[in-house]
């Protein structure tokens, strides 16, 4: 999403919010109707693009917590199904709410193009992520014998799925010396570090590795990525592997383990 987008999904939550305020006065007509059935999905999408928040509601079936763009996805459908139809009327208020704070976000972001981009960078990471956990393993054929060819597969998948990275083409100097990650997309901010675990022996190492290279790597690159392929189950414990090298604020950090 750019901010040509952003302005057109602007555009796209008001005209929502008028049809839906019709909708409450009862004095809307079946093409507005069909206006939104046709963008809520839309809206939908753009909404969780933003990684928009969530809202309570207490319905007859099943209550709980709920995303905004679900409740914006749903309410055409419900306003049109007989049986929903009340139900529909009652979520008119949550449905402005929603509409209302993602509308201010999205002003916010127009207006400081800075965060925009932050952003998105930051929803576009960890939707790599998890792309990478669910899909990367399945591309790996024959057994890595090496780090370098789990960065083969991996330069394979990211070419696949154009998400357009360099591999060990940019650098940062810090101190005497100079870092390459393997992977790095400049647009969003990105750096990646592959690592491979053969030996159950090798994971302190790794760990050393790894820590040695967060605070260069923090100079240049606002969201880093370690991928640790496990060959042969050395790590027992995930979790206790990973935490300290999960971490939030001005640079997003994320490990992730990948079993063969």
């Amino acid at each position: 999403m750019n901010l040509k987008n952003l302005e057109r999904s602007l555009e796209r939550a008001e005209a929502y919010l008028i049809i839906v305020r019709k909708v409450e006065n009862r004095v809307y007509s079946n093409k507005e109707l069909e206006y939104i059935q046709a963008n809520a999905g839309i809206l939908q999408k753009e909404m969780q693009k933003l990684g928009h928040g969530t809202i309570f509601l207490r319905r007859p079936y099943n209550s709980g917590i709920f995303p905004n763009y679900q409740i914006i996805a749903n309410f055409p459908v419900m306003i049109s199904t007989r049986g929903l139809a009340n139900e529909g009327f009652d979520l008119i208020p949550t449905v402005k709410q929603a509409l209302l704070s993602y509308m201010q976000e999205v002003k916010e972001l127009i207006d400081n193009p800075e965060d925009f981009m932050k952003t998105i960078a930051k929803t576009d990471f960890f939707e790599i992520i998890k792309d990478i956990e669910k899909n990367f393993r399945k591309i790996v054929k024959s057994d890595p014998e090496n780090e370098r060819d789990v960065q083969d597969y991996l330069e394979t998948f990211l070419d696949v799925k154009e998400y357009k990275f360099l591999r060990e083409k940019e650098n940062i100097e810090f101190s005497i010396k100079t870092f390459f990650p393997d992977f790095t997309q400049k647009k969003l901010s990105i750096a990646i570090e592959v690592k491979y675990l053969n030996k159950k022996d090798k994971g302190k190492q790794i760990v050393d590795e790894m820590s040695a290279d967060i605070k260069p790597y923090s100079k240049k690159w606002k969201n880093i990525l370690f991928l640790v392929y496990d060959k042969g189950g050395n790590i027992r414990d995930i979790d206790a592997f990973i935490k300290d090298f999960n971490q939030d604020g001005d640079v997003i950090m994320r490990c992730i383990v990948i079993k063969h």
